[in-house]
This record gives C-alpha cells, sequence and structure tokens, in this order.
C-alpha cells in the first residue's frame, strides 16, 4: 500500500424517488432528478414527478377500480333491500331486515368516498365487514343461504371485494415504488 488512503463514498439516493445515485452521476438514472441542484430545483422535479405518477393512467384506473368496488356494492345492497321491502312490505317488521342493510349501504358509500385518500384500507375494511354481516346472517338465520341464487350473489360480491383489493394493493406497490407517503 502506499499510503494514499481512498475516499468513502457516501451512498446517495434521489430526493425524487429514493434510487440510489452514483457519486458522479448529475441526474438520477431512474426519473432524471438533478442530483446536486438546488433544494427548490429538488422540489420543483420531485413535485412535476409526483403529478405525472399521480395523472398515470394505470394509478388512477386502479383508484377508480377500487372506489368503483365499493360503489357497486353499495347499488346492489341498496337494489336488493328495495326488491326484498316490496315482497314483504305489509309484514309488520319489514323495517327489521331492510333498516341494517340500509345502514351497511351507507357504511359502504361512506368507505367508497373515503378510498381514493386510503384505497387497501377501504377495500378490506368493506371486505372483512360484508363477510362478517354474511356470517352473523347465516347464524341468525340460516335459510337465507338455502337459495342458490343468493348463494351464487353473495359469493360474486365477495369475489368482486377481492379483485376490488387486487387493484388496492397495486396502487399500494405503485405508491411504494415511488416513495409516496
Amino acid at each position: 500500500m502506499n499510503g494514499i488512503l481512498k475516499p468513502i463514498n457516501p451512498t446517495i439516493y434521489c430526493y425524487a424517488c429514493a434510487s440510489k445515485i452514483d457519486i458522479d452521476d448529475q441526474f438520477c438514472n431512474s426519473c432524471g432528478c438533478p442530483a446536486y441542484g438546488t433544494s427548490e430545483e429538488k422540489e420543483k422535479f420531485r413535485t412535476a414527478h409526483l403529478k405525472s405518477i399521480f395523472k398515470g393512467r394505470d394509478y388512477e384506473k386502479r383508484i377508480k377500480q377500487a372506489t368503483n368496488t365499493l360503489y357497486w356494492l353499495t347499488g346492489a345492497i341498496v337494489l336488493e333491500d328495495a326488491i326484498l321491502f316490496f315482497d314483504i312490505k305489509d309484514e309488520p317488521d319489514v323495517l327489521n331486515y331492510v333498516l341494517p342493510d340500509i345502514i351497511l349501504a351507507m357504511v359502504f358509500l361512506a368507505l367508497g368516498g373515503y378510498a381514493n385518500k386510503k384505497p387497501l384500507a377501504c377495500i378490506i375494511s368493506g371486505l372483512v365487514l360484508y363477510i362478517i354481516i354474511q356470517l352473523l346472517n347465516v347464524i341468525t338465520d340460516p335459510a337465507s343461504f338455502v337459495s342458490p341464487i343468493a348463494l351464487v350473489i353473495k359469493v360474486a360480491i365477495i369475489a368482486f371485494l377481492i379483485n376490488g383489493v387486487k387493484s388496492a394493493l397495486e396502487v399500494d406497490k405503485i405508491k411504494k415504488r415511488n416513495n409516496i407517503v
């Protein structure tokens, strides 16, 4: 050894996308952010970069799919209740059957409205809530699952919600890949 010490190169991460940057690079190889620009330049680039991601078709499509899952479920519950109401409207305890589903539909509607901000949490909450309600229905009224049509509809709704979870997971992947909180 000749007594000359090599300087230790610190690891540099991109301000916009958090990718590793070589010490000699002037720009990030992943997104093009200036590695040694001013903080104002970096923030301007990062803002533009995030806007392009959020306006990206894939991201918007996945958010819309996740949100629409909850809205479709709300519509299905309201339609089912309308049919049920007109079928048993003369019974004295008609509200005992219809009112809980109306409240459930309002919860799904609220989850759908909030799904733009937290899609995965809203979809999973909706899925778990729907499954719990169906399990409670089986316990309280096992005859409600005897009908093959009712069973097919309930399984289809659960499959639809699982598809919504997949869309929400894709949204989270896009956020993580682009270091979006």
